[in-house]
């Protein structure tokens, strides 16, 4: 029965591997390059260590744990420097559970087979292990369920309350007769094969948080996922292997070293990398910001005149090939009267709405470019289709102003002068055309459009 229990277990969590595998690795791919440098220190660290295994057993075990030990106290402190520049609470929160989790390993590794400073006996070893493992399993958990959005659970109240679950756990482990984990004869027992499958259990039940947070999973849960699954991988060598060859003990303390590699790796792009990315982000954003603001003009929101100038020269460049392209000068009749007889607040009303009406100036194509010229005047550059429909168009710009306005009491008309663009002219020709014939709607009775069209 015990064989039947591991082989189906190995096979369920070999199955829910390669799921998972195929869902992150495009991340670890991405996350491994990232990290280039300190994998390679890494690797070469692993190595040595895999080396000594064959040569000293116990030195290799010992060396595994203080390796454990501080790479989760430099996650910890890491991510604790790092508090003002991230916010993921979730690897605040995980971060602050490795810092307990690595005082349960100290107190396991001065326990050590030699050592034996606080705990006497090979079973409340394995007992203070499964602690540690069972601590660090419910703080991933916790931190999916609970923190994954909530600051506080990196708070000093907190920090004390996973200080207080050690001081528990090493209570039971001196003073309550807990289950048998291992027996000096033989071995370990049934109940610690049970509690490592708790273990795994609550491992599994993060993955399936990942899953069902947000509804999707982001670069950052598919890396930690992997981590999480390594975790299994240990805890199954751990659980189901552990009376077998020290091979074993040597393949579970090696993938246990990668899956703290692998949330360091997470650490530094989470807490290192991407806040830098962050700012980078906010400066461009704000200058893109500044960049829009020194385009517009900020009474209409529309572009100034500067601004008005190179989009129509781009305009120009990219339209005029294929196409009839028109510059119209548009000024608003007696606005002078207007700002003195309503006040200038209601002069800069009327600026504005004008503006947008600007926009729905129909010469038989919506492709166009709208600016503030200076004072009441406008400049409009687009696409004509034909010459011969610029009357009705004008007629229809005239007909949306009258209803523009009309709830103002207020009659405003404006005067139009428009040229049509050959294949030579500039922006400034184009504007000295149009502008000589804008000062001929107002010489012959303003709330009229006069253009010359040089094509004929």
């Amino acid at each position: 029965m015990y064989y039947s229990y591991r082989v189906v277990t190995i096979h369920f969590v070999c199955i829910v591997i390669f799921l998972i595998y195929k869902q992150t690795h495009e991340e670890m791919i991405d996350m491994l390059q990232i990290n280039r440098g300190f994998i390679v220190v890494f690797s070469v660290f692993l190595v040595l260590l895999f080396g000594i295994s064959f040569v000293h057993f116990e030195i290799f075990s010992l060396l595994a744990l203080l390796s454990s030990m501080f790479f989760g106290l430099l996650i910890y402190i890491v991510t604790l420097n790092s508090t003002i520049s991230t916010k993921n609470t979730l690897l605040l929160t995980i971060a602050t559970v490795y810092l307990y989790v690595g005082l349960l390993d100290f107190m396991y590794v001065i326990s050590y087979d030699g050592l034996s400073y606080i705990f006497t006996t090979a079973n409340e070893s394995a007992q203070l292990w499964v602690a540690s493992r069972i601590l660090e399993a419910t703080g991933f958990l916790i931190g999916l369920t609970i923190c994954r959005s909530n600051k506080k659970c990196f708070s000093s109240v907190v920090q004390v309350g996973y200080a207080l679950l050690v001081v528990v756990s090493v209570y039971l482990i001196i003073f309550v007769d807990l289950p048998i984990l291992f027996d000096p004869v033989a071995g370990y027992t049934i109940n610690h094969m049970i509690a490592i499958s708790i273990i795994i259990f609550l491992f599994l039940l993060s993955i399936i948080r990942l899953f069902m947070m947000d509804g999707h999973i982001t670069s950052f849960g598919k890396s930690l996922m992997f981590v999480l699954l390594l975790k299994i991988g240990s805890e199954v060598m751990f659980g189901f292997f552990c009376n077998q060859s020290e091979m074993f003990t040597v393949y579970r303390y090696i993938i246990r070293l990668l899956s703290y590699g692998g949330l360091y790796m997470i650490v530094v792009k989470e807490v290192l990398q991407n806040p830098q990315q962050s700012i980078y982000n906010k400066f461009a954003k704000r200058q893109s910001e500044l960049l829009r603001l020194s385009q517009i003009d900020q009474l209409t929101k529309i572009y100034n005149h500067h601004t008005s100038f190179i989009k129509i020269e781009a305009f120009l460049e990219q339209y005029r090939k294929d196409n009839l392209i028109y510059l119209a000068m548009i000024d608003i009749d007696d606005f002078k009267e207007v700002n003195d007889t309503h006040g200038h607040q209601f002069g800069d009303e009327v600026l504005e709405r004008l503006s947008k009406v600007l926009f729905r100036i129909d010469l038989g194509n919506n492709d166009r470019v709208v600016g503030r010229y200076g004072g009441d005047e406008f400049i409009v550059a687009g696409i004509i289709d034909k010459i011969s429909d610029i009357p009705k168009g004008f007629k229809l710009f005239s007909d949306r102003i009258q209803q523009e306005f009309k709830d103002l009491g207020v009659e405003i008309t404006c005067s139009v002068g428009l040229a049509i663009s050959n294949e030579t002219d500039t922006v400034k020709d184009l504007v000295y055309k149009a502008d000589i014939q804008m000062y001929k709607s107002k010489q012959q009775g303003k709330n009229q459009i006069t253009y010359k069209d040089e094509h004929e």
